[in-house]
């Protein structure tokens, strides 16, 4: 009777090991069919970005034999329309990359691969829209006035800061004069 005890108790402790080794297969090919999915959507977008440089570089020479001014003027337009595409672009995978990091941080640290309210893992860039761009990038949507108003902000922080270390220098012993070489390396002036 033990003897069978025993066993049941065995039986039960391997079911249960084998239970967590199902459960980890799944989480891993879980983490395997993201990595396709993330692995096969940067072969397109790099696929796409050396098509983009070929198209440029094609254009580029035609454009060097070209002499009319006007065809010119239209490609540097064209050219300033493609670089600002291309900076959100560039704006929209470094959030990407930023979430992405969030992710590996999460699961690094051991918690839950979805967070509330995610559903679905998302490995494409086709889900990043331009408003969720512009939401998330305050430079593409400040206007003149803004910029200036937070350069001036700016202008006024480090003036302050300038104030703090002439008064901190002020009140530095005359005889120490490795603080005022590091003060001028600083401030050359």
């Amino acid at each position: 009777m033990e003897e069978d005890l025993t066993i049941l108790k065995n039986h039960e402790r391997c079911q249960h090991n084998l239970h967590e080794l199902w459960d980890t297969i799944r989480t891993l090919r879980t983490f395997v069919e993201t990595y396709e999915l993330e692995r096969n959507a940067l072969r397109i977008q790099r696929d796409d970005a050396i098509a983009d440089a070929d198209r440029a570089d094609a254009e580029n020479v035609k454009l060097a034999s070209s002499s009319n001014p006007q065809q010119k003027i239209k490609y540097l337009q064209q050219v300033k329309k493609d670089n600002q595409a291309l900076r959100r672009k560039n704006r929209a995978l470094n959030l990407r990359i930023a979430k992405q990091a969030a992710k590996y941080i999460r699961e690094k640290n051991g918690c839950s691969l979805l967070e509330e309210g995610d559903t679905t893992i998302d490995t494409t860039l086709g889900s990043i829209t331009l408003d969720d761009i512009y939401e998330h990038d305050e430079c593409a949507v400040r206007t003149g006035e803004e910029i200036l108003r937070c350069m001036r902000d700016r202008s006024e922080i480090l003036e302050h800061r300038l104030e703090r270390l002439r008064l901190a220098r002020q009140e530095l012993p005359e005889g120490d004069d490795s603080t005022s070489e590091d003060f001028h390396t600083i401030m050359p002036w």
